[in-house]
């Protein structure tokens, strides 16, 4: 996953636009899930994000063009094992783990993701790893044996601090009720 040319020169201002619009929107979600699995299951959250990006998705491929292409049944049961296997257990996974680790830890240990995937392309598919992608892959696992290392501190975020509030001052008026 290295590319032929590592100048930004030759960027396309879709490709910028649409890189920068991803990063933000991946940003977003990681910290607004971890607020919102606080209050609803991961199964919820899951559902809902699936249902979202759905219909977003209904936009760009609606189903008269799936129903044009005429897949055979062979053909949707390697999209639904796919579907499963790159999507369903993968983000099962991370938003369980977002329960556990906050935003900025589960992204940078997601940046194992790619290593991964690099390795999997050189042990199955006998792709010819780059030495840039060797030198990311150690720089990636470097990283998240350094973050593992260091004790996560007890911050709280705005959003955090804001349901302690709402909490509290819940709990102060059922209190009120009862005297």
């Amino acid at each position: 996953v290295t590319g032929k040319d590592f100048s930004i020169v030759h960027i396309s201002q879709i490709g910028l636009i649409t890189g920068i619009a991803s990063a933000f929107c991946w940003s977003f979600t990681n910290v607004w899930l971890r607020h919102l699995l606080k209050v609803y299951t991961v199964w919820t959250c899951l559902i809902y994000s699936f249902i979202f990006a759905s219909i977003f998705w209904l936009f760009f491929n609606p189903p008269w063009n799936l129903i044009d292409a005429n897949y055979t049944p062979e053909t949707w049961g390697i999209f639904w094992g796919f579907a499963i296997l790159s999507i369903l257990i993968p983000h099962s996974f991370y938003y369980l783990g977002l329960r556990y680790l906050t935003p900025s830890r589960a992204i940078i240990t997601a940046t194992f993701e790619p290593v991964i995937a690099i390795l999997s392309a050189y042990i199955f598919l006998d792709e010819i790893l780059a030495p840039i992608q060797i030198i990311g892959a150690v720089f990636v696992i470097i990283a998240i044996g350094v973050l593992q290392l260091k004790k996560e501190e007890t911050l709280s975020s705005p959003l955090e601090q804001l349901d302690r509030a709402s909490t509290q001052e819940h709990s102060v008026s059922q209190t009120e009720n009862h005297i």
